[in-house]
């Protein structure tokens, strides 16, 4: 692989492995902060990826005094299992519990947890499951709504209980972004993957639902990162999770113009600048 393209150092960082919530390795990144100050932070990916494409991600976190912990799924990156599979719908968000409680005991603080894509699906739904052990939640174009009509949801779901390892056409072949040099890059990437199953995509449609329908019980602060021009997902799904937060919590901002990935995006100043506005307030309010 070449130098990663979207930051000029990369902050240190620890690979481990782990017994995931099967019991198969899960490969998890640490970065740690160049000073300590305020606590931890959990990454979770999106589909097709891994916690390797997330150090710019990170450094904006460890410099301001975070630890910061990034799985590989299961069936992606470094971690084990098919690609594109999971072993049961509760299957990510097992394994992610068990870095947020990684994270909070080495730290001895509750994470944010901060989800792009399929990971904000993952994020949103451990989140009104297990909101008492975050901090608080990010969402990055979260893949609360896919882009697909009903009848077509309907059919995978009949297939994801016949022929759950089987794979299907995600329609995801389009640039996520308007920067050259990280498409090309992904491109090379030696962990990525392209194979979606029908079980995993009914967990995105299932964990969309759920979190959308639950959203009005967190109690937590959330911020949500939208991207206008998304072709990935279906950008109303964030915006009726938004809808359903309890008034004072969440705050959401869309990016009018951007692609799917907005942090790799050419213009992603705009949505770290945003993140770390919200983190002056959240670390303010938490002394």
């Amino acid at each position: 692989m070449n130098a990663f393209p979207l930051t000029n150092t990369i902050p240190a960082c620890e690979e481990m492995q782990r017994p995931s919530s099967v019991g198969e390795k899960m490969f998890i990144l640490h970065w740690k902060p160049e000073a300590e100050g305020h606590g931890a932070a959990v990454l979770a990916h999106g589909i097709f990826e891994h916690s390797g494409r997330y150090h710019h991600v990170a450094e904006h976190f460890t410099r301001r005094g975070y630890h910061v912990w990034a799985p590989d799924h299961y069936g992606h990156g470094r971690s084990a299992g098919p690609r594109g599979y999971i072993r049961h719908l509760d299957h990510f968000v097992d394994d992610l519990k068990l870095v947020v409680e990684l994270a909070t005991k080495e730290t001895g603080r509750k994470p944010i947890l901060l989800g792009h894509s399929m990971g904000g699906a993952i994020s949103a739904l451990y989140a009104v499951r297990h909101q008492e052990t975050l901090r608080a939640l990010v969402l990055s174009s979260p893949a609360l709504r896919v882009r697909a009509p009903n009848f077509v949801i309907a059919i995978g779901r009949i297939a994801s209980n016949l022929i759950p390892a089987v794979p299907m056409p995600s329609g995801l072949n389009q640039p996520a972004t308007h920067n050259p040099e990280w498409e090309a890059w992904k491109e090379r990437d030696e962990l990525k993957h392209s194979r979606l199953t029908f079980r995993t995509a009914r967990f995105i449609v299932d964990a969309g639902e759920e979190a959308r329908t639950k959203a009005h019980t967190l109690r937590i602060p959330v911020l949500l990162l939208v991207a206008g021009d998304d072709t990935y997902v279906d950008k109303r799904g964030a915006h009726e999770f938004f809808a359903q937060l309890p008034p004072g919590i969440g705050e959401l901002r869309e990016y009018a113009g951007f692609y799917h990935e907005i942090f790799n995006e050419v213009e992603r100043a705009r949505p770290f600048s945003d993140l770390g506005t919200w983190l002056d307030k959240l670390e303010t309010d938490n002394r």
